[in-house]
């Protein structure tokens, strides 16, 4: 039997044990992950609750992984590191042992390019810490590019990915999609869980996110100012559409150390693509779960405040409303005539098509989950 192994960076949980689909992937090959987060100086494993199996080793240095990695006897390696010194050390290491390397894209979106982005680069790595030595790697990466990005499989989970420099140093492309059309896959069918009609807003957790603290990030909107431009815009929709709003809450929300926040309606966790594909119209700022929105056809409403233009984080609301050629509404100032014409203009339909078969499903893709295709090119391959 083949031996897959995941090669991740970050902790790894319950919730990636489930999106790579390693009880799939068990039923045809022995899987192992190998979380090499202490390597990178991260060590976020008190952050988060990590889920641990038989295949499942923390790494703590290269060392110890070259020892694992012959232990195991890896005949492919699901590439989900960064583009790294560390990075290059351990796939160059793979390359020698012959370990089939396979890259994921997943999560692909359409980008923020800045004009002035190549200056913007320059002064960034001029003036950081270690800029020397960013440099340096910088200038050894676009000298051999195919040392940082080869593979020998890639999936490609939309058009938009064969332009992206990982797929142009692959052997071999397999079309592919998003993690999230599997979500979509196992829901299309299944009833609503709830029975009459509602709205729904994409929570980000804007005003409390632990990333912010955690990675020191300036404070995008202020809690007291944000929540009550929400509620004061979710009382105008609900009266427009005689329904009620229900709050998709981001997966890592704790809102229930803040009851003061959307205390008048329902807040449910753990099921925006539920929520999505049940509703009426959909709500957001700029979401990753924009996807659900797409694939599921509901009609899409951006929205933003005076805080959220005045940070970084615009630049993605620009990008996503830009894409479907939506305006969007700003919530602190707004009069009736804003609000109906904001609500009474819809996205173009072929626009749904083409965010998803750009950034969502490969148009060769078959159309079964993300893993069994995987899977199926695996056997194949060694047939």
């Amino acid at each position: 039997m083949k031996s897959v192994g995941f090669f991740v960076f970050a902790p790894f949980t319950q919730r990636d044990y489930n999106r790579f689909g390693i009880e799939i992937l068990k039923k045809n090959f022995n899987v192992y992950v190998l979380d090499f987060n202490k390597i990178f100086g991260s060590d976020l494993n008190n952050q988060y609750e990590i889920y641990k199996f038989e295949g499942y080793f923390s790494i703590n240095s290269l060392d110890e992984f070259m020892h694992f990695s012959n232990k195991l006897s890896l005949d492919y390696a699901i590439d989900f590191l960064d583009i790294s010194p560390i990075s290059f050390k351990i796939r160059n290491f793979l390359q020698k042992q012959n370990v089939s390397i396979t890259k994921v894209q997943n999560g692909l979106q359409p980008k923020h390019t800045p004009r002035n982005y190549f200056v913007e680069k320059i002064k960034e790595n001029l003036f950081s810490k270690s800029s020397w030595k960013k440099i340096i790697f910088k200038i050894h990466k676009l000298l051999y590019p195919k040392s940082y990005f080869y593979s020998d499989e890639i999936l490609v989970g939309g058009l938009s990915g064969l332009n992206l420099i990982a797929a142009k140093f692959s052997k071999t492309i397999i079309p592919c999609h998003s993690f999230d059309y599997d979500i979509y896959l196992n829901l299309k069918n299944q009833t609503k869980i709830k029975s009459e009609k509602y709205l729904v807003f994409i929570d980000q957790y804007l005003a409390f996110h632990p990333d912010i603290k955690f990675l020191k990030l300036k404070q995008i909107v202020s809690p007291d100012k944000y929540y009550k431009s929400l509620e004061f815009f979710f009382k105008k929709v609900e009266a427009f559409y005689n329904l009620k709003l229900v709050v998709a809450a981001h997966p890592r929300s704790n809102y229930h150390l803040y009851p003061e926040i959307f205390k008048e309606r329902k807040i449910i966790k753990g099921k925006t693509a539920e929520l999505i594909k049940d509703c009426e119209h959909v709500f957001m700022h700029a979401s990753n779960a924009l996807s659900f929105a797409v694939l599921f056809r509901k009609p899409i409403y951006f929205i933003t405040t005076d805080e959220i233009n005045n940070s970084s984080f615009s630049k993605m609301m620009n990008v996503f409303s830009g894409f479907f050629s939506k305006k969007y509404l700003n919530i602190d100032s707004f009069n009736k005539k804003d609000l109906i014409k904001f609500l009474n203009n819809p996205i173009k339909r072929s626009l749904y098509k083409k965010y998803e078969s750009s950034y969502l499903i490969h148009p060769s893709s078959p159309k079964k989950f993300f893993w069994d295709i995987y899977t199926d090119y695996i056997l194949k391959k060694n047939n």
